[in-house]
């Protein structure tokens, strides 16, 4: 299954997997397949830029600890690395 994966602000991935876009092939149909793909195929510090939030075809919030997330093909994931911050 293809999954089309977009990186923002995930600046140890991207030198990771050469970039801050890329499209998958996975087996599977679960965000635990995609992150075990990435793993496999770019080694274990992909796990290093974990925590960040992800976002499905641009509306749908999903937790990355939920890795039985069911995924369909042509799917488009966007990583975020969320900042806190602001006045207190």
């Amino acid at each position: 299954m293809k999954i089309s994966v977009k990186l923002y602000g995930l600046q140890q991935m991207e030198r990771l997997i050469g970039g801050n876009k890329i499209t998958v092939e996975i087996e599977g149909n679960t965000i635990g397949d995609l992150l075990h793909h990435l793993t496999k195929t770019y080694g274990e510090r992909v796990r290093e830029s974990f925590p960040f939030q992800l976002i499905r075809n641009g509306s749908e919030w999903i937790r990355w600890e939920d890795m039985s997330y069911p995924l369909k093909e042509g799917d488009q994931l966007s990583f975020l690395l969320m900042a806190g911050g602001g006045s207190s």
